[in-house]
């Protein structure tokens, strides 16, 4: 793996490395979340375009069908970017080293041992067992763990990374928690 070797700091040392295992995107832990996204981006489109034709028509404005296009393909794109979201989370690479966790993705995240004051390997509905770091990550539901993979924080402002920071569906959790064992304040998969 090229990418870690060009990553490491010097004198650190790879322990683990890892992806995640083969999961369906659209899996019983997730579809709900999709679901739930879908139906409150199609309620505010909704709400976005009454406003706006009724706005229209009563400022005897017109209304430009452009704007009313646009407002429906961004309806669209929420669930779409889910989708492609859990799809990219399949080729990102997790690695452990002597020193700090990393994602290695189009940006990579890391964060440094010392920096986690908590940490817990979960397991969803599905099977996937999930190395959560940080309070908000650890308390989230098993419907966010992809998001939190993903972006590291979960669109909480003011948030530092290591409060939101997970490896998800590792095909290997059981090395990662021996190379974690000292460096990390963990609890037992639940």
């Amino acid at each position: 793996m090229s990418k870690l070797d060009n990553i490491l700091k010097d004198g650190e040392q790879l322990l683990w490395s890892g992806k995640a295992e083969n999961y369906e995107v659209l899996d019983a832990t997730n579809k709900p979340e999709l679901i739930h996204r879908s139906i409150l981006c199609t309620g505010i489109c909704i709400l976005i375009e009454a406003l706006y034709i009724g706005t229209a028509i009563y400022l005897d404005a017109g209304i430009k069908w452009g704007i009313v296009v646009a407002l429906l393909i961004a309806c669209a794109a929420s669930p779409i970017l889910f989708v492609t979201r859990s799809m990219k989370l399949k080729d990102y690479i997790y690695a452990a080293t002597d020193k700090r966790l990393l994602i290695l993705a189009d940006q990579n995240r890391e964060i440094d041992y010392p920096r986690i004051p908590k940490c817990e390997f979960k397991e969803d509905s599905d099977g996937h067992i999930t190395l959560l770091c940080g309070e908000k990550a650890v308390i989230s539901k098993p419907g966010k763990w992809r998001e939190i993979a993903f972006f590291g924080n979960p669109g909480d402002d003011g948030v530092s990374p290591c409060d939101t920071f997970a490896f998800y569906a590792i095909d290997q959790p059981e090395g990662l928690r021996k190379v974690l064992e000292g460096k990390v304040p963990f609890e037992d998969v639940e």
